[in-house]
């Protein structure tokens, strides 16, 4: 009798090291930032509920604009994070965890305001023959990108935020909330796609008069 008990308490043992050691969401939420920092970016889709639907997809831009693509994996090369705390209930979790990333947000931003103003600058000078289309205004845009991308003393953006998860076939998956994508993105909220540069393609308007509806005739 003593060893049939000492048996089944070993067993119940065993089961409950073996059910510790199933997935964690903490182990999710881990692989899904690593991601980021190893330049797996659409890895990461499949850490996340509607995968198919998710922010991180790249492939664009990657087989468009391989430098900017690369620029884009140093940047996040410094991102860093740390999980705080984590719960569980039943087949949902909350994992409280602290993100550092590269401050895209900012980056645009101020390529965007540098860009026209080298645009204006160089469109006036009577010294310059360059073409000054879109196409122009693009390259511009995207070596600026590139160059804060890459620069050492790129801005980082720090937020602590909740990362819901649920489990499905047994496995932890982030549920798809816009706020994930901003502190990853270091508040890259409202930004203009990349490739729609109205602010810089001013050479039509600049060369046609306005017609304000009256005739100067009369």
């Amino acid at each position: 009798m003593k060893k049939f008990l000492s048996s089944l308490l070993a067993l119940a043992m065993i089961i409950s090291i073996v059910g510790c050691a199933g997935p964690k969401p903490e182990d999710t939420v881990s692989a899904f930032l690593d991601s980021f920092i190893n330049g797996n970016f659409e890895e990461a889709n499949k850490y996340m509920t509607d995968s198919d639907e998710a922010f991180y997809s790249l492939e664009d831009l990657m087989n468009e604009n391989p430098s900017a693509y690369e620029a884009m994996m140093t940047a996040y090369e410094k991102m860093t994070y740390s999980i705080l705390n984590s719960t569980v209930d039943g087949d949902k979790a909350q994992v409280e965890t602290k993100i550092t990333a590269p401050g895209l947000g900012t980056i645009f931003k101020e390529a965007n305001m540098e860009a026209i103003n080298i645009f204006l600058s160089k469109m006036f000078s009577e010294d310059s023959n360059e073409d000054f289309d879109e196409n122009y205004a693009n390259e511009l845009l995207n070596s600026i990108i590139i160059e804060k991308l890459t620069s050492d003393t790129i801005p980082m953006i720090t937020k602590t935020i909740t990362i819901n998860l649920v489990k499905e076939d047994g496995t932890w998956l982030i549920e798809n909330e816009y706020y994930i994508y901003e502190a990853i993105s270091g508040d890259l909220t409202d930004q203009d796609e990349l490739d729609d540069l109205d602010d810089l393609d001013q050479s039509d308007d600049l060369d046609e008069p306005v017609d304000d509806g009256e005739d100067s005739n009369e």
